[in-house]
């Protein structure tokens, strides 16, 4: 995983565990390392160069990281998205998925059906769009609040939701 900073992240620790229990912890190692956004394309490089079976991203690098892969292979949901957070090297093709609207979804499914009902968005960053874009592929309303009231107008427009600031939350 790369991001900057990376250090918050638990996808090594989660990763590697899962590697041990399936028994294929000598074959797959998850690490994490900090990489500054103007280094992402020499990441993408050496992903090739290496044979590095795959890649995920946290912050800032999600968006950035499209950039530097052929667009006939990024997935049309990350596309739609906006942002790829995995990486599949699939002999030196880099293919493009986002995997973060199907985390907000599934614990989400478990306890309600979303058919019209209305969720709130707290933030109009990289996982907010994420989640814009699953509660609305499953005929939710949602309403976006940030406390820049421009990118959550920007959020909403794309999925079909409403925009609010942050001040206007009741508590």
């Amino acid at each position: 995983i790369i991001g900057d900073p990376v250090e918050h992240s638990l996808s090594p620790a989660m990763y590697n565990r899962a590697y041990e229990a399936l028994g294929i912890d000598d074959e797959f190692v998850f690490i994490g390392a900090r990489v500054k956004i103007e280094d992402v394309k020499d990441v993408v490089r050496a992903v090739k160069v290496m044979g590095i079976r795959g890649l995920t991203c946290t912050i800032p690098h999600k968006v950035e990281i499209m950039k530097y892969l052929d667009k006939k292979y990024i997935d049309p949901v990350a596309l739609k998205i906006g942002a790829v957070n995995t990486i599949v090297n699939d002999n030196g093709v880099l293919k493009g998925f986002n995997t973060d609207w199907q985390g907000v979804l599934a614990p989400l499914e478990k306890e309600i059906d979303l058919e019209g009902k209305s969720v709130a968005i707290l933030g109009a960053g990289g996982v907010a769009r994420a989640m814009a874009y699953a509660v609305s592929s499953r005929g939710a309303f949602f309403t976006v609040f940030n406390r820049t009231l421009e990118k959550a107008e920007d959020l909403s427009r794309d999925f079909g939701g409403q925009a609010r600031s942050y001040k206007d939350i009741a508590c």
